[in-house]
């Protein structure tokens, strides 16, 4: 499952989910499309004709620029209508909508399609389980005309979100009304967004875009998005393990105060007295992490999940899973999770008898958190000791994993042993008889042999000989071809793309019309959160530094600023934090130079000091 990242950690600010807890709130709903029936399957879903409901949430007592009583957003040209919606974005209220083509909404037909909206923003709404009243105002649509009686709908609707939301929306007072044009001040606002939506003006589409509300509030096919999980939830307390991944991955202050907070809180007290459920969410989650189809926040939360409500009985060998899963998600964030490696350290030492792979997988996991500390010489320790262990204890697949993870250490300490255990380790893997497997764990170990060989100072030609096997490439001409695959994220791989720019920079020389081919994309650079993407962008700075093609530093600048405020996001651990403030003094020292004065190879040198190996 591959989950929208900007969604989980970079909300619009529009978004509900941004919104603080308000005692009574007006939610306005308005309609574009014509297309509400049966009829709506089989339409594109970019078809201006799907019929979809708009949503406007603000608090009663929020102020808005008055606009006319009775405004028609397709009376008006489009640049009036995009300054009211960027006016309405600058302001904290939530915008969010839906298609009657949503998997979720049981049925077809107008209201329906309103009260699954109604339902939706009920369970993302910031609720702290004092009294809250929602007063819905709908705009009308035959046969429901202003003034229609809707209590039956609202009591229902009322009575529902009670149940699935006690400690929430327990005192809910949901209020329905229909209303006309002029029958709310701010109609005119929902009407404009409504508008825009449902325009197949290129213009309008494109104001959309940039404003971000197609991306995170209004909703049509992405079922893996924040707002869709949330209708996921129902009266049952169980929750597939797919959907309970996606939701206890999220980021936990992002659904603070939600019904999903509260749903996966309680959910979390069941699992704590039913093993067999809790144990199928953990076997979801090695499964992702095996797969290597998850992004790093993701695991990382879903693991603290797991950890909070383990079961207090758990047998030693499913402790010791949680552990090794705990420390894999703490590593890939860049998190120095020293306490969780000495208990499974302790566990492990405990358990070798009953699964060797285990516990050496855990061993494995326990080196890269020395690493992450700077305790090299530690981590050392531990391979030494668990690769004196007889290889057919470990088995051959761990033994090479155990001397690639020799190799990476040694490199870190500058030691040219560093060389001889990668080698060792590919012999290893290329005797494994899963032929994929072994691909995989050589190409993973050549990438470390790769960054190892372009610090050390073997003829620059090994070098590029181990870059090449790494990427599977034959030429330079393929690497530049796969530096613009990269550049345009048509090729999703961070470890490739960090691996490849790196060597840009360490060996120019060689690789001068791949930096080329990449600047030539700067254009199309994306951006993306975990590691390595604060190291990529900080090479990007570097690439457009050196390149005499830049007629100013501000653009290497600010890439090199975008290293740094990746790096410092909250949720990642000490060990960005430590790349970060390296690159941090690189990019001030670029603010006051030029590309002459403070050189890419002087830039190199200081931050290989500070830096070692795969930390650069």
């Amino acid at each position: 499952m591959e989950v929208v990242v900007a969604v989980f950690q970079l909300n619009h600010p529009s978004s509900i989910l941004s919104l603080e807890v308000a005692q009574v709130w007006h939610l306005l709903i308005d309609e574009t499309g014509s297309q509400f029936s049966a009829k709506a399957r089989d339409l594109p879903e970019s078809s201006h004709e799907v019929g979809k409901v708009v949503g406007l949430l603000l608090p009663e007592q929020k102020k808005l620029p008055q606009l006319p009583k009775v405004f028609h957003a397709t009376q008006s040209d489009p640049a009036t209508v995009h300054h009211i919606v960027s006016n309405l974005i600058q302001h904290r209220v939530g915008i969010i909508g839906a298609t009657v083509k949503n998997e979720e909404l049981e049925g077809y037909g107008w209201i329906n399609t309103v009260e699954l909206l109604t339902r939706w923003i009920l369970t993302l709404l910031p609720a702290s389980g004092k009294a809250v009243t929602v007063k819905v105002f709908i705009e009308q649509r035959a046969p429901y005309s202003a003034g229609t009686d809707m209590r039956a709908l609202a009591e229902t609707l009322q009575n529902e979100m009670r149940l699935l939301s006690p400690k929430r929306l327990g005192q809910l007072n949901l209020r329905l009304e229909v209303i006309d044009k002029a029958g709310h001040l701010y109609n005119g606002y929902v009407d404009s967004l409504a508008y825009l939506w449902g325009s197949p003006k290129l213009i309008n589409k494109r104001f959309l875009e940039s404003s971000g509300l197609n991306e995170q509030c209004l909703i049509e096919d992405d079922s893996h998005r924040i707002e869709r999980l949330f209708l996921a939830l129902n009266h049952r307390q169980k929750l597939e393990p797919e959907d309970w991944y996606a939701m206890s991955g999220i980021e936990p202050k992002t659904i603070r105060d939600t019904a999903l907070s509260e749903s996966l809180q309680t959910l979390g007290e069941y699992c704590k007295e039913d093993y067999s459920r809790w144990l199928q969410y953990l076997v979801y989650s090695q499964q992702q992490q095996q797969q290597k189809s998850y992004h790093p926040y993701e695991l990382y939360y879903a693991c603290q999940w797991l950890a909070r409500h383990a079961p207090a009985d758990l047998p030693p060998l499913q402790r010791l899973q949680l552990l090794s899963i705990q420390l894999s998600a703490s590593n890939h964030m860049g998190k120095v999770a020293k306490n969780i490696a000495k208990k499974a350290e302790t566990l492990a030492d405990q358990l070798l008898d009953e699964d060797a792979q285990l516990c050496c997988e855990v061993a494995l996991r326990i080196i890269v958190t020395y690493c992450n500390a700077f305790e090299f010489g530690t981590a050392k320790l531990v391979a030494e000791q668990w690769l004196r262990l007889p290889k057919i204890v470990l088995g051959k697949e761990n033994y090479a994993k155990l001397l690639s993870s020799a190799g990476q250490v040694y490199a870190f300490l500058g030691d040219l042993q560093a060389e001889a255990y990668f080698e060792e380790s590919l012999s290893e893997f290329a005797e494994l008889k899963d032929l994929k497997q072994a691909q995989k764990q050589c190409q993973q170990t050549r990438h470390y042999q790769a960054l190892w060989l372009m610090d050390s100072d073997n003829d620059i030609e090994v070098a590029n000989k181990a870059l090449s096997q790494a990427l599977a490439t034959e030429s330079v001409a393929s690497l530049r071809n796969l530096a613009v695959s990269l550049a345009r994220g048509e090729i999703n791989d961070r470890f490739t793309h960090y691996l490849l720019l790196r060597a840009c920079i360490k060996i120019p020389n060689s690789l001068a019309s791949v930096a080329r081919a990449y600047w030539s994309q700067k254009s199309s650079w994306q951006k993306g959160l975990g590691h390595p993407w604060a190291l990529i962008n900080f090479y990007r700075a570097l690439i457009l530094w050196q390149s005499p093609l830049q007629k100013s530093t501000d653009e290497a600048i600010e890439w090199a600023t975008e290293a740094v405020g990746i790096a410092q996001q909250q949720a990642q651990g000490s060990t960005l934090m430590t790349i970060s403030e390296h690159i941090s003094l690189v990019r001030d020292k670029m603010q006051c130079a030029t590309p002459q004065s403070y050189t890419v190879e002087q830039i190199m040198r200081e931050v290989s000091a500070s830096l070692p190996f795969a930390f650069h």
